[in-house]
């Protein structure tokens, strides 16, 4: 059988390969990509998808258009991970396909005007495969992961002293975990505490963002000894990890430590259904070190990236670099969409 490359979006035809795939990620899942599709203005949710032999390689992602450049995109992974996936398939295969899954994938981004392709990688996928179909990975921070492969006691011992000290003020407060189907609330106190911390406006997401998700996620809540709720975290589990997705406070009710108190009964709670991690991230470092808190285990996490149109990426840079006098994108990708913060 000859190789067969196409690009769906078709949920029907999504959901099929989805469900062959070798531990199908729910970050790949039609629902979670289209949802994310409602967070880039303009973005079309698809997946390119290679069939070979009896093999599958399944790549979802958003195309965007790029501003100011009629018929010219760029991509971008769905938020929170992206990555290349495979129906079960030894290693070796798993490389070869992906190599012609990468030239076949070039040549369609050539031909259809996309410039480039920015990818945060799941951190629990193989990086070889992607660097084997031409993206270029850069290592960007560890993450923390709480290994649930011991009884609870020794993985609560891992925490920090301190952590422990305040995760006990949590629980001698008065507070107790709670699962909830209040989507709004959670909405509610994640823009007022976005808000409060002047973020980026991307990370508004919208009610309609949750929504579209809402199946594939568990809202926890600390609540206190008047019933009043003190903090929301939202998990997405994905096959054998759970991962801390959006968790927030109220802060006005800081002081009874409602986070580290949620934090830890996740733990706990993750540890009784059989998940055997917790993905808790990475970050800016105030808040790396207080998740490092929970955990002395780390993940590497990178970020993938491909140039597919060099002459007009470059093109695209000069007229940014006009546009902004003091340009300076640092790490930045794709650089012709960096903002200035003096211009924010």
């Amino acid at each position: 059988m000859s190789a067969e490359f196409s690009i769906i979006a078709d949920p029907t035809i999504w959901r099929d390969v989805w469900g062959r795939l070798d531990r199908p990620s729910v970050l790949a899942g039609y629902e979670h990509v289209h949802a994310a599709a409602l967070l880039e203005p303009g973005a079309v949710a698809e997946a390119a998808v290679m069939q070979w032999r009896e093999g599958i390689a399944f790549f979802p992602y958003l195309r965007r258009p790029i501003p100011g450049a009629n018929g010219l995109w760029d991509l971008v992974s769905a938020y929170d991970f992206g990555g290349l996936w495979f129906s079960a398939l030894d290693a070796d295969s798993r490389l070869a396909l992906a190599t012609a899954f990468g030239d076949a994938f070039a040549r369609h981004a050539q031909q259809s005007g996309v410039v480039s392709a920015f990818m945060r990688v799941h951190p629990f996928i193989p990086v070889e495969a992607l660097a084997a179909a031409g993206y270029d990975l850069k290592h960007h921070q560890d993450n923390v992961v709480v290994e649930l492969n011991a009884p609870l006691e020794e993985i609560r011992g891992r925490y920090a002293r301190a952590r422990r000290k305040q995760v006990r003020q949590g629980w001698e407060s008065g507070l107790t975990l709670a699962f909830s189907d209040d989507i709004d609330g959670f909405v509610a106190l994640y823009h007022e505490n976005m808000h409060r911390m002047k973020a980026n406006p991307f990370y508004l997401f919208p009610i309609d963002f949750f929504a579209a998700i809402r199946s594939s996620l568990l809202l926890a809540e600390a609540r206190g000894p008047d019933g009043e709720v003190c903090a929301r975290h939202l998990y997405l589990p994905d096959g054998e990890t759970l991962f801390a997705f959006l968790c927030h406070a109220d802060a006005k009710r800081l002081g009874l430590r409602p986070n580290d108190f949620v934090y830890d009964a996740m733990i706990a709670e993750a540890h009784r259904r059989g998940f055997t991690r917790i993905h808790f991230g990475g970050g800016a470092e105030n808040l790396y070190k207080y998740k490092q808190s929970f955990s002395p285990e780390r993940i590497a996490f990178y970020h993938a990236r491909y140039i597919f149109l060099l002459k007009e990426y470059n093109y695209l840079l000069q007229k940014k670099k006009l546009m902004i006098p003091d340009f300076n994108p640092g790490f930045f990708f794709p650089a012709y969409r960096y903002v200035s913060r003096s211009t924010e």
